[in-house]
């Protein structure tokens, strides 16, 4: 799956927080939601096993290379025994049945007069999905816009969601959260 991004934004790519589970507080993200999964209902409130978000930036290494880096949310995993990773706030909690790291999405970056373009290649299995022309997915792509170091996230846009929680950028639960019944439809070509 090929996603392409043309940002206008003062600040590059890049995303600094320290915490990958909460790496949307830093901002400076494409963030990419997508329910791979067959025969959810379209107009769901909550995740179901195959809904997924990536959380894609840049970061400097300790070398002092910039590489990509991306984390993975899945709300469901089928046939999940574990104990969930709750993100909590005093206004309540989300939970993950996994956030994971991965270094299987290849970004290709370039700076440009009023921001930068980004293409993210996502391998199809990484995301549990089966794609065939002609075909609809739900989805939603977005963009967190952060300050200069990618410590602190300012504004979040979207595509599709325009709901309370896409708009939340100062309480983690609702800034963790997919909401499959706000996504779009993309036709698959």
């Amino acid at each position: 799956l090929y996603v392409a991004y043309d940002v206008t934004s003062a600040f590059e790519l890049l995303n600094a927080f320290g915490d990958s589970k909460l790496i949307f507080k830093g901002g400076n993200l494409l963030d990419i939601q997508i329910a791979a999964g067959d025969g959810a209902d379209p107009k769901r409130k909550t995740p179901v096993p195959g809904d997924v978000r990536l959380l894609i930036s840049r970061r400097a290494g300790p070398d002092g290379a910039v590489k990509p880096v991306v984390v993975v949310y899945r709300p469901k995993v089928k046939d999940f025994k574990g104990e969930p990773i709750v993100l909590v706030s005093p206004t309540g909690k989300e939970p993950f049945e996994a956030i994971e790291t991965t270094d299987r999405v290849e970004l290709d970056y370039q700076k440009t007069e009023g921001g930068f373009r980004a293409v993210a290649a996502i391998p199809l299995d990484l995301l549990g999905l089966k794609l065939k022309p002609g075909t609809t997915v739900k989805m939603d792509v977005g963009y967190l816009f952060g300050n200069p170091g990618g410590t602190q996230i300012a504004l979040r846009s979207y595509w599709s969601n325009n709901s309370f929680s896409a708009n939340v950028v100062n309480d983690v639960p609702n800034e963790s959260r997919l909401e499959p019944g706000e996504w779009g439809t993309a036709s698959v070509e």
